[in-house]
């Protein structure tokens, strides 16, 4: 018998466990020529972007204080401590 009946998974098929797709590949050669090429470029882009901010450029000077220091959170920490009331529910038993 050749292969798995219909409708059933064939032994052995498919991607083996730990490999990666070959679009998971293109896609990291991608990434990884896109970060090579900012970086070799990343001195005109920083002083074009000081450029921007020099002008008053909000949005440029948001990016450039998000990077250099970091974005603020827009989370709010509350401390205190809140009552608990523990509620005892019986079992409802048919008779």
């Amino acid at each position: 018998m050749r292969g798995a009946p219909k409708g059933h998974k064939k032994y052995g098929g498919g991607i083996k466990k730990g490999q990666k797709h070959k679009k998971t590949i293109k896609q990291e050669l991608a990434l990884q020529i896109t970060r090579e090429t900012i970086l070799k470029e990343l001195g005109g882009i920083l002083q074009a972007l000081i450029s921007k901010c020099k002008q008053g450029n909000i949005p440029a000077i948001q990016e450039a204080l998000n990077r250099a220091i970091g974005k603020i959170k827009d989370t709010l920490e509350i401390e205190g401590e809140l009552p608990v009331r523990v509620i005892k529910i019986k079992k409802y038993e048919k008779k």
